[in-house]
């Protein structure tokens, strides 16, 4: 895709860029030189990744010096050690340092090798500086070499802060190798940037895909300067929409203070100011503000006392020695270096929690940490029968992602029933299995389940046990469903083809599906699994009670953990922290000592479960604007809304933990913001990975601590009025408008006829490419999935277009229900149109859940219609692309499939015409009367995430590029996805815990489907255009690989497409998916491997 250039130039006439640059000049700092200052003086350093920056003032903040230097992080003590020698040979007789400040990466290092006085964060000291410079500041961005903090400061005290995770894109640094690449220096690379007219609009993506857009733009003949003017806007948009995510720009305030070295480039101070429409304020000392902001801390808190600051001769005298030594405070076992400053002084480093700070020093006594608690009751609890003495041998079990929510149900049901349980280790070495990885943008809890397994194998484990499960228990009656994530429920699948030895058939590997939400249903599954065994049906019934007996009993300990722990806040007067997750955050190995971090400030650590039972939590479900349906975010909403509303828990605050890669918390954690903050409650999210530097962490937590300490008060956001979701249109809607996403090119064509023939204005939008996924990435999370972002961008540019009158428009969507985020869809539109000004446009929605929408009933004359316009779409599809490559007349097959397109929406609309056996007759034969040539070429099979599979501006014109590369582009059935849809409910009757009501009409609508597909069964019979296949033959060749439980989005029916494909003589397979699609790591990703086992020389790309 070419790379546009409708971005503005920076400065539209040279007049422009003058008058920017004197109002840019105004803000200076009160200067006085050193050489003649006297009295009291207070030290600012502010220690960054990259750079070091000093500062000194007097008493009323004048700057009497400053020093700047290209060493940070890297060489921390030196370098701070040279500056303040020079400090110390530029200050008078009578000047001396009353105070002194450190801030940044290495503040805690500098404190202790210096004896600063003041260790603050770098979040307050870059706020201090804001408001010295600006007192009415109420938004602050500061942008350094490799990190980036963006703080919403409201009545003095910070409200929100933002951090960008482990991508250093649009930061300094990204810039700087940006201008090098290009061949350029940083002053030549702004100067450049400056003299734009044309700026390429290169999106706002990561320095991968920023790498890729570039090149692109330098093949279509892009001048530099238009390059990098598209850069600096890139920097400023990834700045706002991804790691501020901001929807609105009223959202950031009216007062900007700029800050960090890398806003002293004119291009991307003024690309900020272009893009937010406002006037921001940039302080001279930009670079020095978190230095400034240390030396004015220093002042505010200055004591009497003399300053501990180190002296010039112990200075010239400085030394330091190190030693190496592991902790032993908890299970992470950090390896510590231990750094002694002039034989007094020292300094731990590489420990994750307080614990190492304290080597060699009693355990201080702190508050509970319920994590570590919680670790305890869940697995130290429970003692196995002893080796040697279980009638029925030992079963082993992973320690990972399911296991952290049920495992006293599985350990009490086995211990009954005469099994030893062993559990893996908790802390597998990390090098077990990790070839067998199918997905690097898995999250790192799954990640780990290779090697626990690998382990258990290792161990010589003959039995494994490692369930599936698509749903839990309901815990809330309000909420819509219990369902596990799709990665959770689906991953004993993926393991069990991708650890070697688990296919081998040396381990009985049990990892079947079990309805562990239904006890009827459970004890068949365990005699079946566990027949072997001899496992009667009679002690599985006695073992079952006995096992959800023991799971409860777990659930209710633990909210007496809870209920200590806020009783213990309230009688010491300090400060709490629901540490809020899912299970398996509980694990060491993933939570990096993060509990331990928080509790070592003398924090109360809680469990989201510890307190969402609470009595006050039960009125959560009544506000939520989300499909509540994954049992662990339904724990969270009402860990929320505890959080925020129960007055016992005024000191206690509320930190989500969420790995990187979980689509499903895209939804959790903005709707948990949603109810901390209309009640005026802080809401701070930490993103965790396999990496272990907990620096974002220390950061995010102490500026909430500060945050809490200022306690000033905050009147939550209003209200909005909402949209009566009551209404139903079954019947024509007048003069409204109803715009509808173009899913499919084939198939959505059909359905504007349908609608418009039943009398309503009906219009399917025009497809739309980058412009619209960038529209949409300013209003949907950035972790939500790619299809959401282009369907709101595009309901967004339809609406901003100025084309519809927003009071009488509506926003049409169907969608489908299950375990995928895209059940959330609805919702994420509706806050979209909202945050984007279109409170009144209603949004029409297709599916069983009905929230934030308006009921949208189609009679049955229309879903018949629409159901055989789907078949007919299939059809025109794949007659054309099975023509259109070996086409002897160029053009031939297209204007065919046009003429039947335009015939059948005629035919629609007018209510008459040939019936449909003789119109798909037909079709098949005038395609088949196209000459084609006999030349075979290769076929590359299109399957995947519905809406990146057919929509072609979401896949890059994947077929367009298939064809004009030589080859045959093969697309799925959208029919099958809908036969897909109605299966499951059949399986999960048959197999799980379904209801008959369901499975009835389930198979009732498929056989319905099947009816009408008949005549293009029929016509395409001994025809080179291929044939249908039955949902019911497709699902047994998935169950072969995967279980059909996998029924989040494409679910089973991914895998079954392949095979399907494979069989048929596709032999090459790209598999199109959303970036970490949850249900793709399962389905897709997860069964590739063993696709290639079974089927020499099928290649499948995804």
């Amino acid at each position: 895709m070419g790379c546009g250039s409708n971005l503005p130039p920076l400065f539209s006439c040279p007049e422009e860029k003058m008058e920017f640059e004197q109002r840019h000049s105004r803000s200076v700092a009160q200067r006085k030189p050193i050489v003649s200052a006297v009295g009291a003086a207070y030290l600012g350093i502010d220690v960054g990744s990259t750079t070091t920056k000093a500062v000194l003032t007097d008493s009323e903040g004048n700057l009497l010096f400053s020093d700047y230097r290209m060493r940070g992080g890297s060489e921390p003590i030196n370098t701070v050690r040279e500056i303040i020698l020079d400090l110390y040979s530029l200050m008078p007789e009578g000047l001396f340092i009353k105070n002194s400040c450190v801030t940044g990466y290495g503040e805690k290092l500098i404190q202790s090798a210096f004896g600063i006085d003041i260790g603050e964060i770098e979040t307050v000291a870059h706020t201090r500086a804001a408001k010295q410079i600006d007192p009415d500041a109420d938004f602050i961005i500061d942008i350094g070499g490799q990190d980036m903090k963006c703080l919403k400061i409201e009545k003095g005290s910070i409200r929100q802060i933002f951090l960008n995770e482990a991508c250093s894109s649009g930061c300094g640094s990204f810039l700087q190798n940006f201008a090098e690449s290009l061949g350029m220096g940083m002053d030549e690379f702004v100067e450049s940037a400056e003299r734009s007219r044309s700026p390429v609009d290169l999106g706002s993506r990561c320095t991968v895909f920023m790498n890729s857009r570039v090149r692109q733009a330098q093949k279509e003949g892009a001048a530099v300067e238009d390059i990098a003017a598209g850069l600096v806007y890139s920097v400023v948009r990834n700045a706002l929409y991804k790691v501020l995510k901001i929807r609105r720009i009223e959202e950031i305030g009216q007062h900007i203070v700029v800050q960090g070295g890398t806003f002293k480039n004119n291009a991307l101070l003024r690309a900020f100011e272009k893009i937010t429409g406002r006037s921001v304020l940039r302080p001279d000392i930009s670079e020095f503000m978190g230095a400034y902001g240390a030396a004015l801390v220093s002042t505010d808190r200055e004591s009497g006392a003399k300053s501990s600051i180190i002296s010039r001769e112990a200075l010239l005298s400085f030394d330091s020695k190190s030693e190496t030594r592991r902790c032993s405070g908890c299970g992470n076992n950090c390896l510590l270096t231990v750094t002694t400053f002039n034989g007094e002084r020292s300094h731990v480093t590489g420990n994750m929690c307080s614990k190492g700070e304290n080597v060699g020093q009693p355990s201080p006594d702190l508050p509970p940490n319920l994590y570590s608690e919680k670790y305890k009751r869940l697995f130290d609890y429970y003692l196995p029968i002893e080796e040697g003495h279980a009638p029925r041998g030992t079963v082993s079990i992973p320690r990972v992602l399911n296991m952290y929510e049920n495992y006293p149900f599985w350990f009490t049901l086995f211990t009954d029933l005469g099994f030893r349980v062993e559990l893996s280790s908790e802390r597998p070495d990390g090098s077990l299995a990790i070839d067998t990885i199918p997905s690097q943008t898995l999250c790192f809890p799954a990640k780990l389940v290779h090697r626990h397994l690998q382990e258990l194998i290792d161990r010589g484990a003959e039995l494994i046990f490692y369930p599936g499960i698509q749903q839990q228990k309901k815990e809330y009656r309000d909420a819509d469903d219990s369902f596990n994530c799709p990665v959770v429920a689906g991953y004993p699948d993926v393991a069990g083809l991708n650890v070697d030895w688990l296919s081998s058939g040396k381990v009985s590997y049990i990892h079947s599906f079990f309805p562990i939400d239904s006890p009827g249903e459970m004890a068949w599954h365990i005699v079946k699994e566990f027949r072997r065994q001899g496992v009667t049906h009679a002690e599985a019934t006695k073992a079952l009670k006995k096992a959800y007996k023991a799971q409860e009993e777990f659930k209710k300990d633990i909210g007496a953990m809870g209920e200590r722990a806020v009783r213990y806040v309230k009688e010491k007067g300090i400060v709490g922290i629901v540490l809020a997750g899912h299970p398996y955050h509980l694990d060491p190995e993933v939570n990096h000592g993060i509990p331990e971090l928080i509790n070592g400030y003398n924090v109360a650590v809680l469990t989201e479960d510890s307190v969402a039972g609470r009595s006050i939590g039960a009125e959560a479900g009544k506000g939520l604007k989300v499909i509540d349906q994954w049992v662990y975010h339904s724990r969270l909403y009402r860990t929320a809304y505890v959080v925020a509303n129960d007055p016992d828990l005024r000191m206690i605050e509320m930190v989500q933990l969420n790995s990187f890669g979980c689509g499903l918390d895209a939804i959790s954690a903005d709707q948990a913001a949603k109810i901390l903050e209309k009640e005026g409650r802080l809401h701070t999210l930490l993103k965790i990975d396999e990496s272990k530097n907990n620096g974002s962490v220390r950061i995010r937590i102490r500026s909430l601590l500060a945050s809490v300490k200022a306690n000033d008060p905050f009147q939550g956001e209003a209200r909005k009025a909402e949209i009566q979701n009551t209404a139903d249109i079954s019947r024509p809607s007048g003069k409204r408008t109803i715009l509808c996403p173009p899913l499919s090119q084939y198939h959505f064509q059909f359905l504007e006829s349908i609608m418009r023939a039943e009398g309503h204005d009906f219009r399917i939008l025009a497809e739309g490419g980058r412009e619209s996924v960038e529209l949409g990435l300013n209003y949907v999370n950035n972790d939500a999935c790619y299809p959401a972002m282009i369907v709101v961008g595009q309901f967004l540019n339809a609406l901003k277009s100025g084309q519809y009158d927003s009071k009488k428009t509506d926003c049409f969507y169907a969608q489908t229900g299950g375990s995928c985020r895209a059940s959330n869809y609805v919702p994420l539109l509706r806050r979209a149109l909202d945050d984007a000004g279109f409170e009144e446009v209603r949004v029409l929605a297709v599916n069983s859940q009905g929230k934030n929408s308006v009921s949208f009933s189609l009679p049955p004359r229309v879903i018949f219609r629409t159901a055989k316009a789907m078949v007919y779409g299939d059809l025109l599809m794949r007659l054309l692309l099975r023509t259109r490559p070996y086409e002897l007349r160029p053009g031939e097959a297209t204007k065919v499939y046009n003429a039947w397109s335009s015939r059948y929406k005629n035919a629609i609309i007018n209510g008459s015409g040939p019936d449909f056996r003789s119109v798909v007759h037909e079709t098949v034969a005038d395609f088949n009367r196209i000459q084609v040539s006999g030349t075979e070429k290769p076929k590359v099979g299109i399957v995947g995430e519905i809406l990146v599979k057919y929509h072609s501006g979401a896949n890059e014109r994947l077929v367009d590029l298939i064809e004009s590369s030589g080859g045959e582009a093969v697309l799925t059935d959208m029919a099958s996805f809908l036969l897909y849809c109605l299966f499951d409910p059949v399986y999960r009757y048959r197999s799980l815990s379904g209801s008959l009501c369901s499975a009835v009409a389930g198979r009732a609508a498929i056989a319905a489907i099947e009816i009408i597909r008949k005549p293009v069964r029929d016509a395409l019979s001994g025809t080179r255009f291929g044939r249908l296949h039955d949902i019911y033959a497709m699902a047994d060749k998935a169950s072969s690989v995967v279980s059909c439980a996998n029924q989040a989005g494409e679910g089973w029916l991914l895998t079954a497409e392949m095979i399907s494909l494979i069989e048929s003589g596709v032999k090459k397979i790209i598999c199109v998916q959303p970036f970490a699609c949850l249900p793709n790591h399962i389905t897709g990703k997860g069964v590739i491997k063993e696709l290639r086992r079974r089927y020499s020389g099928a290649s499948v790309l995804a």
